[in-house]
């Protein structure tokens, strides 16, 4: 199967290669030094992947499955991944340490001002609003558990 990894800013073709996983794709580039800059890898099944020395910078990993990766000397990764598989929609940590819920993307201040509003819009009930709201509350005191994050 032919996987290609693209850039997440203008579509082009940052590595190419015949493999039978993402998980092999992605490995097969990192060995052989692409530049994955700006690579768009959301929902990459990734478990167990040795990134060793990837260069990730402005990499787009969001929902990617990155269990058991090895990820030591991975460059351009400021904030991995927190995500929490809720009722309706994912919460996802980007790398720019925002948070995503669904299709929207917000800082977490953002998110403690915007949650009731973004929810109506989206057709939550009020128990659903006030389940999120614990769950923005529950993955920013982890983000700054793990990487300093500030509201």
């Amino acid at each position: 199967m032919k996987f290609e990894i693209k850039s997440r800013f203008d579509s082009s073709i940052l590595f190419s290669i015949e493999t039978e996983s993402w998980k092999l794709a992605v490995e097969a580039a990192v060995k052989t030094g692409a530049d994955l800059n700006g690579a768009y890898l959301k929902g990459a099944y990734l478990k167990g992947a040795d990134l060793k020395g990837a260069y990730l910078k402005g990499a787009d990993l969001t929902g990617a499955y990155l269990n058991g990766a090895y990820l030591k000397g991975a460059a351009g990764i400021e904030k991995f991944p927190i995500q929490i598989g809720a009722h309706r929609h994912w919460l996802c940590t980007t790398h720019d340490g925002k948070l995503q819920i669904g299709c929207h993307v917000h800082s977490f201040e953002q998110w403690k001002k915007r949650a009731e509003a973004i929810g109506g819009l989206e057709g939550y009930s009020e128990r659903d609003i006030e389940i999120y709201k614990l769950h923005i509350e529950h993955i920013e005191k982890i983000s700054k558990l793990l990487w300093g994050a500030k509201s």
